[in-house]
């Protein structure tokens, strides 16, 4: 069937079942296990309290969640969610929304988030794609349908998982969405500004810096200078006053660097930052090492983080380096960047399997390059075999009684053929041309 064409009767029940069913549905889940449980589930306390805090002149890193965890995020994240602050217990909660209806916005933002991630960076991907079919087809094809839904589908575990956990990958996601998005259109000054958005609100896209560091791109660097001086100086000063902003950042330093990096005797923190629960680089070389979880040092010894530091920059080398090659399209851009958030996901210290949404931009690069100058939206075999085993571990890993793969980092092994599809794509220097399929001119716009 052409990728022009409109979507069938069944395909049409299909995503109104996931809008109108699924996610709802889920949301219901959301907010029981969130807010109507004895103990409330997830962190999303730990972004509402210290927010209280940001309201009411307190330290926004001294105060805990009902689950006793501190906030470890710049002080940006907590100011943006005074609007949904939640007082503690015995506060005054007068002009304060009822913790009940701050969950459900804030479910109803990670939805908007998603959304706007896979429609942002699907849209960037049309307008900026070589073949002149894509770009003018019509909108709510097939085409269009599935180059925004597929890549979400295939990383819905994770996404969901952020949804429940009530964390900030979906945020994420979304502005990272519109930096690539950025770039691919020519718009570098306003990328740097997406980019610095996400370091100011959570710490790891800080490693993204590479990219305009690596093309220099002295718009795209300039735009990221401005927004990190907004979001991490003017706006906490601003909230704040200087002194106390300050003051913030050293506690900041205190509960968040000096636990992660041992660079304190205060390790009181430390289990709160370092989990065993990741599933990155660093974390496999740890647990195979060690197999033996009850007798593994909290540790890795120092061959282990010479070699996770060797593969970080060798890896990221070789991400980079085809990058500088004349290539046209959207290839130039979109793949060392969605290469790059692979790696940034699965390099981080803390690397937990819900994470792995930030794999949504490499999936939807490889099927939109694969659907360039094609009829169809078939998928090459390889990549469906990837996406099926990426799809099924971490569906597997979530079962009672499969702690193994989490253990073992499963995850991790089957989210670098991902990354390793887009650089040997690089590397080879392939981009689909019109030989590849040619499309019939009297069957490639179809109405929808």
């Amino acid at each position: 069937m052409l990728a022009t064409l409109p979507l069938t009767r069944l395909e049409r029940a299909g995503v109104l079942f996931l809008f109108v069913i699924v996610i709802p549905a889920f949301g219901v889940l959301v907010e029981y296990r969130t807010a109507f449980l004895e103990r409330r589930m997830g962190d999303l306390d730990c972004f509402l309290r210290p927010a209280w805090a940001v309201r009411v002149g307190a330290d926004p890193y001294t105060v805990t969640s009902a689950n006793g965890w501190h906030y470890i995020y710049p002080p940006l994240f907590a100011i943006l969610m005074t609007p949904l602050a939640d007082p503690p217990p015995g506060a005054d909660a007068a002009g304060f929304l009822p913790y009940e209806v701050s969950a459900v916005l804030f479910f109803l933002i990670n939805v908007f988030c998603a959304i706007a991630a896979a429609h942002c960076l699907a849209s960037a991907y049309e307008q900026a794609s070589n073949d002149p079919a894509v770009r003018g087809q019509p909108r709510f094809c097939r085409r269009w349908w599935t180059l925004r839904l597929w890549p979400a589908l295939a990383c819905s575990l994770p996404m969901f998982h952020t949804f429940m956990r009530g964390q900030v990958n979906v945020f994420i996601l979304a502005i990272l969405a519109a930096a690539l998005a950025g770039w691919m259109r020519g718009q570098n000054f306003r990328a740097g500004l997406w980019l610095a958005l996400a370091i100011c609100i959570k710490v790891i896209p800080v490693y993204l810096l590479i990219y305009p560091l690596w093309k220099r791109d002295l718009r795209g660097l300039s735009g990221c200078a401005v927004g990190l001086f907004v979001g991490l100086a003017l706006i906490p000063a601003l909230v704040f006053g200087p002194t106390r902003a300050i003051a913030h950042y050293e506690t900041y330093a205190k509960v968040f660097f000096a636990p992660l990096l041992k660079l304190g005797d205060d390790q009181s923190l430390r289990d709160e930052i370092v989990s065993t629960d990741s599933i990155g680089v660093k974390n496999a070389l740890h647990n195979w090492t060690y197999p033996d979880r009850a007798q593994r040092p909290d540790d890795l010894p120092a061959w282990g983080k010479l070699m996770y530091l060797v593969l970080g920059i060798g890896m990221t080398i070789v991400t980079l380096w085809p990058s500088t090659k004349t290539i046209s399209g959207t290839a130039r851009v979109a793949r060392p960047f969605a290469a790059l958030l692979v790696l940034m996901t699965i390099f981080s210290p803390i690397c937990h399997s819900h994470y792995l949404v930030f794999c949504l931009p490499a999936i939807m690069c490889l099927m939109a390059q694969h659907w360039q100058f094609r009829t169809t939206i078939r998928l090459p075999g390889l990549l469906v075999i990837c996406l099926f085993a990426f799809v099924a571990t971490i569906a597997v890993a979530y079962l009672p009684g499969m702690e193994i793969l989490k253990d073992r980092c499963a995850a991790l092994f089957v989210t670098l053929p991902l990354w390793a599809i887009l650089v040997a794509q690089m590397w080879h220097g392939s981009e689909p041309s019109q030989k590849t399929e040619p499309a019939p001119p009297s069957r490639t716009l179809v109405a929808a």
